[in-house]
């Protein structure tokens, strides 16, 4: 196994980022340049590990400095603010993962004398990632907190009767699921959000549309990494990309974002449940999450409310779903007795909540998860 002498340089830095939290981004990128000259690695050398034993061999090109890297960085970023332009529905997810490659990596001249399948194309590369800190990581949802989910819904209650069970509620089998933010077609994730508020902008609902909104408590933390601005001018790019605003008929634009996501924010290295990211349809003033299906166990399904939006603040609910311990659900008509609910202030969910509650079969258990 060979490496180009910048390239033991990139997963020294890579090492660092993830293991050495004390230092700055600088700082160990200057160390992992330091540490290559150090070794008696000269300038233009590669290093050989055969069996154990490492041999160098001379070769004619330098080691960049730290500006020079920096420069280099900074010129291909400039890059970056067109890169949506660069692909299409065609564009397969290796195409999108190279064209990141290409665009966050520092790359300089060798000489083309020893340009083979090993030096590519007479170029050498050092990526620089913005790989999270113990700080960033400390994000989730804690145990006792309300999430919210939306599904669009105008049946008739007794066609929700014979179609619906305890699974509609939760998040859809793969292969029924489309292409999303964070997931690929037939790749099921479980979306959620802060508030009833963000749920129905999130689904872009307008006055008139009507749906479930799902109300579900957590059991235990959900430990999640955030999409979210730092003060890493590479990460904070990769946010921006992120959180592009994207329109049905360029939904394969989200083979971009879930490429940032996994290569950059990959919440399974990090042994978490899932993303916590900023929600587009509020400009980032609420959250969303997309939480592991495997993980999905830390939540509980209190109920659901069928809502019909009548305007920004208020909706109008005509029945809510509760699950039984058997695992079938009971639905309630609340009837236009109930007047609270027939104009519904939408951030007012604690109503919602109770309502579920009080009617609940396992009443005592959802309680003593909230008081916890």
């Amino acid at each position: 196994m060979a490496y180009k002498i910048i390239s033991l340089c990139r997963e020294i830095i890579e090492y660092e980022l993830y293991m050495n939290k004390e230092k700055s981004i600088d700082e160990i990128l200057e160390d992992s340049l330091n540490f290559a000259k150090e070794a008696n690695l000269k300038s233009g050398q590669i290093i050989q590990k055969n069996n154990g034993n490492y041999n160098v061999t001379s070769i004619s090109y330098n080691i960049p400095s730290v500006d020079e890297v920096y420069t280099g960085i900074e010129k291909q970023l400039s890059e970056i603010d067109n890169i949506f332009e660069n692909f299409s529905d065609e564009s397969s997810y290796e195409y999108i993962r190279n064209l990141f490659n290409k665009v966050l990596t520092y790359q300089f001249p060798i000489p083309k004398e020893i340009s083979s399948n090993e030096f590519n194309n007479g170029m050498s590369e050092m990526g620089f990632l913005p790989l999270p800190n113990d700080k960033e990581l400390n994000c989730g949802i804690s145990t006792g907190a309300f999430a919210f989910r939306i599904r669009a819904n105008n049946s008739s209650i007794e066609e929700n009767k014979s179609e619906y069970t305890i699974q509609s509620f939760w998040n859809a089998p793969d292969e029924l699921v489309p292409i999303g933010r964070l997931n690929k077609e037939k790749e099921s994730i479980f979306y959620i959000a802060d508030s009833p508020r963000t749920a129905i902008k999130e689904l872009k609902f307008n006055t008139g549309d009507m749906g479930y909104l799902n109300f579900y408590i957590t059991k235990e933390d959900v430990k999640l990494i955030p999409i979210s601005a730092t003060n890493n001018k590479i990460s904070n790019i990769m946010v921006r990309l992120f959180s592009e605003n994207i329109s049905i008929p360029d939904t394969y634009k989200y083979k971009l974002t879930r490429e940032i996501a996994q290569k950059y924010y990959n919440y399974k290295d990090a042994d978490l449940d899932g993303w916590m990211y900023p929600s587009i349809a509020t400009n980032s003033k609420a959250n969303c999450a997309a939480v592991d299906k495997d993980k999905i166990h830390k939540l509980e399904f209190i109920g659901s409310a069928r809502i019909k939006v009548i305007d920004d603040d208020y909706a109008k609910i005509d029945h809510v779903v509760i699950p039984n311990n058997d695992g079938k659900l009971f639905f309630l008509e609340l009837g236009q007795g109930i007047n609270y609910f027939n104009k519904w202030l939408i951030d007012d969910y604690l109503s919602v909540v109770n309502l579920l509650i009080d009617n609940s079969k396992d009443k005592d258990a959802i309680n003593k998860i909230s008081m916890d």
